[in-house]
């Protein structure tokens, strides 16, 4: 598998309410990486900014790429509706066809495990595509890790992610325009 941030939908992404460092303006900080090499490049195509996300297969055993933000702050008392979202693309030839997936954990501050989501799988291709992925938080749980996996990544294989966003959905569904950006201050 190879992870690359991003959820899979069918239309442009609503607008929703962005993690601080979504757009990789900034680089990478606050961001892991497993499986590869995770450096911020410019791209003309970059769907917000000019900076995206380069995720790189190493030479590892590892069959997976994945670039992980652990933490993002959330509402901890209550069942919650939120849509996490991203942008894809493949940034290499032989990545062409291959499918990604984005996977949520919500996480008690004591970092157990309290629930588990994965998108559909989107496959990647040579322009950006977005992904996202629609769930509600169990009480308890106050922080998400989202992932991006680029499934059976070979040697070589790169893939490109940017505007990672998580928004609390309003009744209808729809995420909100006007809710409140969840921020970092301090590097995870």
């Amino acid at each position: 598998m190879c992870a690359v941030a991003a959820t899979a939908h069918a239309a442009d992404p609503a607008p929703i309410d962005p993690v601080q460092g979504y757009s990789f303006e900034a680089g990478t900080r606050g961001w892991s990486a497993s499986g590869g090499a995770l450096t911020a490049v410019r791209r003309a195509d970059a769907p917000d900014g000019g900076s995206v996300a380069r995720l790189r297969r190493n030479a590892s055993l590892a069959r997976s790429l994945a670039v992980t933000r652990p933490r993002v702050a959330i509402a901890p008392r209550t069942a919650t509706g939120y849509v996490i979202g991203a942008w894809l693309r493949a940034d290499a030839r032989s990545s062409a066809g291959d499918r990604a997936v984005l996977r949520v954990v919500q996480r008690a501050r004591s970092g157990k495990v309290v629930k588990r989501w994965t998108s559909a799988p989107l496959t990647l291709g040579r322009t950006f595509r977005p992904a996202r992925v629609a769930l509600t938080t169990a009480p308890g749980g106050g922080q998400l890790d989202v992932t991006v996996v680029h499934q059976l990544a070979k040697a070589g294989d790169a893939s490109l992610v940017d505007a990672l966003t998580v928004a609390r959905r309003t009744s209808s569904g729809v995420p909100s325009p006007t809710s409140t950006r969840t921020r970092h201050s301090a590097p995870m």
